[in-house]
């Protein structure tokens, strides 16, 4: 496992994917404000995730009510067709 863990970080170094484990120490101290661009940048992203979550929970509970809703038309179904029909009561 750890050859094979190995053996990706080198392909994905290699093709640029990530960045090679000894750049990844800058040699410049850390900042310790993020720059205005990095900062701005993800609130759209995490709005437009946010709305698209809510959007996933509401049709998620649409489906777990009809699926509810149809359950137990079937079993009323199933219970109307199962019930065997009562006889006419005479009228005297």
């Amino acid at each position: 496992d750890v050859d094979l863990t190995q053996e990706v970080l080198e392909e994905l170094e290699a093709t640029g994917v990530i960045a090679p484990a000894t750049a990844t120490r800058p040699q410049t101290p850390p900042q310790t404000a993020p720059t205005p661009a990095v900062a701005v940048a993800p609130a759209p992203v995490n709005a437009e995730l946010n709305a698209r979550e809510a959007q996933i929970a509401r049709r998620e509970r649409q489906l777990a009510e009809q699926q509810r809703i149809l359950a137990e038309e079937y079993r009323l179904l199933r219970q109307h067709h199962a019930t065997p029909p009562s006889a006419p009561k005479s009228v005297e």
